[in-house]
């Protein structure tokens, strides 16, 4: 679980361009703030081409990484670093061997690797293999295509054997989304939050954030009203984000 609420949404498509910036939010509402938009234009991003559909993560103490993407005429092989450190720099580091898009990529628990799994490049699809996840949690699918429409549920599953608990009923998406950004995190150490940011509604990129506290029994998410704060945000809207909490 994190425990920085700050997030940066980089670079993805909006109508007629793909971006290679980035916003900066803070979303710990438990503050008395209005200012939760930190950044809209973040530093250093000489040489970094603008793109969607990249794979992204996190380690904690070195800063989040984005890998590959679409820039609208092919794949990417551009690895970025965001320094977890203010001004939170970007920087391209040594590419990928093959341009990649729609992939995965997840740290190792030792956190001395990441693990990029499946996604698309311009000749074949690599699928890479990744240790058994060892975790005593859950996890949530949110949203997505089933082949004939968008769906706005949200389902549940055990991290352990990979099986699909339940459909949360009683709590779903604002509308029908796909490619949306989502991240966990903790921002007192004890209540933890599920937030979910922009995506693709069939006609248009959307540019908002959705958050739900996560409970630890049914009905295992419930809709935060501190989230209402983020309704008149200038947030802009961004298809499959890379969502990175530093």
């Amino acid at each position: 679980m994190t425990f920085c609420p700050k997030y940066i949404t980089i670079c993805q498509r909006t109508p007629g361009s793909h971006l290679n910036s980035g916003e900066l939010f803070n979303l710990d509402f438990s503050k008395e703030t209005e200012n939760f938009k930190i950044d809209g234009k973040l530093l250093n991003y000489n040489n970094i081409r603008g793109f969607s559909c990249s794979a992204f993560c996190q380690i904690e103490g070195d800063g989040g990484f984005i890998f590959g993407g679409y820039d609208g005429n092919e794949c990417l092989n551009q690895i970025i670093k965001i320094e977890e450190i203010e001004p939170h720099n970007a920087n391209l580091l040594s590419p990928l061997p093959f341009g990649l898009k729609n992939a995965t990529a997840l740290p190792s628990l030792d956190k001395q690797k990441i693990w990029i799994i499946g996604g698309i490049d311009p000749l074949e699809c690599h699928a890479v293999a990744f240790q058994k996840i060892n975790s005593k949690g859950i996890g949530f699918i949110i949203g997505g295509f089933d082949g004939i429409g968008l769906r706005s549920e949200i389902l549940i599953i055990n991290l352990n054997n990979g099986n699909i608990l339940e459909e949360i009923s009683n709590v779903k998406l604002l509308k029908p989304k796909e490619n949306c950004g989502a991240t966990c995190f903790c921002i007192d150490g004890e209540k933890e939050f599920l937030a979910v940011f922009g995506g693709w509604d069939g006609y248009n990129v959307i540019n908002d954030i959705e958050l739900f506290e996560i409970l630890q029994e049914p009905p295992w998410l419930r809709r935060e009203e501190s989230s209402k704060k983020f309704e008149n945000l200038d947030i802009c809207g961004r298809n499959r984000p890379a969502v990175i909490c530093l």
